[in-house]
């Protein structure tokens, strides 16, 4: 299913699998443990064609979002779980965000109850403080 089209790519909700560990890695402590199974998980593939990064010259604002996304660990950012590439686009898996972006929630409702309000408000006042705070305290962000 798309979930999003931009200016150079798309984001798409696929399934991931994961595969269980080899059967000769598995120390089963009972017999029940001894049938495991494969986990899938639900992730929003991030595709960037190369053609047209390139052409927006847009190469380095992908790389640099695949690292600081790489880097960031904080409940109000999206995570970052992998990335791959082939001869046309780059792939790059994040957090699947059910509910989507936030302005197409408060266009519907057009007013938040403050509730909501003082919690959306506090994630947008958090998640920039993070970044700050890594900033000022790390080399996640090259010297300008």
């Amino acid at each position: 299913m798309m979930v999003r089209c931009g200016a150079f790519g798309s984001v798409k909700e696929v399934k991931c699998i994961k595969d269980p560990l080899p059967d000769f890695l598995i120390v089963p402590s009972s017999s029940a443990d001894t049938n495991i199974k494969s986990v899938s998980y639900r992730v929003a593939l991030k595709i960037i064609n190369k053609k047209c990064a390139h052409k927006m010259k847009q190469e380095e604002h992908v790389v640099n979002e695949k690292r600081i996304l790489q880097a960031l660990h904080f409940p109000f950012i999206i995570k970052y779980y992998f990335s791959f590439k082939d001869n046309t686009n780059l792939y790059i898996g994040l957090e699947l965000i059910e509910g989507g972006e936030l302005f197409p929630h408060l266009r519907e409702a057009e007013r938040f109850d403050d509730k909501k309000a003082k919690f959306y408000s506090a994630q947008i006042t958090l998640a920039p403080e993070y970044l700050h705070y890594l900033g000022s305290e790390n080399d996640l962000f090259p010297a300008r």
